[in-house]
């Protein structure tokens, strides 16, 4: 099944998914940890991905706060 999602792109835009939020969380002077546990249940909730990327800047640290409460 991996396989069959790697040839279909999936497992791609996952890694560049999690590159990009890592990133973004980063720039948001979070902890190594708290960028983690946010990450986590960004990726693991579709909306949650798409919410954070719609947000920007105090907007996307309001959002993030609770998700590492």
């Amino acid at each position: 099944m991996c396989e069959a999602a790697n040839r279909l792109g999936f497992g791609k835009d996952l890694v560049d998914d999690s590159r990009n939020i890592m990133a973004e969380l980063e720039k948001m002077e979070l902890t190594e940890q708290e960028c983690f546990i946010a990450a986590d249940k960004i990726l693991f909730v579709p909306h949650h991905l798409h919410i954070f990327m719609g947000c920007r800047d105090a907007t996307r640290l309001a959002f993030v706060k609770p998700l590492i409460g």
